[in-house]
């Protein structure tokens, strides 16, 4: 009679295949939590930027103040201008802030094609929309807007020249 051994445990290429499947396993999820933390920071700056046209232009209306919103590649802020109306509509250069209410860094990867402000003043007019280079479709018509851009993604910001923001 021959006797049959039984194997307890692993063997050693059998450990390793283990630990590779587990070592792709963990490279995948942090790259997807990566990339979903590059997508989160992306929608973030579009509805900062979003919710600041909307703040410049409720300001301007409730205190009869002109307000700015600076931007550029990498970054946006904003506040009340130091000045009047001229500073905003005929200048070559962006205004004075004078109290700059918020300052958002461009998350990395992540940029609006642009380099500009805009003023808004009582009763909530958009100055200088037109100085942007970008112009974009929407329905059937076409208007200055800011391209944003990001990890895999683009939209369009259209603002009107009453403080409407539209994000395709």
């Amino acid at each position: 009679m021959t006797r049959r051994r039984c194997q307890d445990g692993m063997t050693l290429i059998e450990i390793l295949v283990i630990l590779a499947v587990i070592g792709i396993l963990i490279t995948a999820g942090i790259t997807g939590l990566h990339r979903l933390g590059q997508g989160q920071a992306y929608q973030g700056y579009v509805a900062g930027f979003s919710q600041a046209v909307a703040d410049a232009t409720s300001r301007a209306n409730e205190t009869n103040t002109i307000y700015a919103i600076e931007f550029s590649p990498t970054g946006y802020s904003w506040g009340p201008v130091g000045g009047t109306l001229s500073a905003c509509s005929g200048a070559s250069s962006a205004p004075t802030l004078a109290t700059t209410l918020d300052t958002q860094p461009a998350p990395t990867g992540v940029s609006v094609g642009d380099t500009g402000w805009f003023c808004f003043s009582a009763p909530g007019l958009v100055y200088r929309l037109t100085n942007l280079s970008n112009t974009c479709s929407y329905k059937t018509y076409t208007f200055p807007c800011l391209a944003f851009t990001g990890p895999g993604r683009s939209e369009k910001m259209f603002i009107s020249v009453g403080g409407q923001v539209v994000v395709e």
